[in-house]
């Protein structure tokens, strides 16, 4: 596992991606350019960690939005899953 920056992970591929937008700086987290170097870089899939009042940031470019709303959204799974683990 390697735990790293968005800069840093340009050029790199990946089996699994978790990508953390804590949403601080929005304008960061969705700037297109890194992420698409975020969301680009696993061959099998990436999972986006951040929350739900994402979709309603207006700052967005129309390209990320339609990708966000395109991703399954796997709270309740996820969720699920903490409760089973207990």
């Amino acid at each position: 596992m390697t735990i790293n920056t968005i800069h840093k992970i340009q050029g790199l591929t990946t089996d699994l991606t978790m990508h953390y937008m804590p949403l601080d700086n929005p304008g960061f987290d969705l700037d297109d350019n890194l992420f698409n170097v975020a969301t680009s870089r696993s061959r099998m899939g990436t999972l986006l960690v951040t929350y739900e009042h994402i979709r309603l940031l207006s700052s967005v470019s129309n390209e990320t939005l339609n990708f966000l709303h395109s991703c399954m959204d796997v709270t309740d799974i996820f969720k699920t899953f903490l409760v089973e683990n207990r």
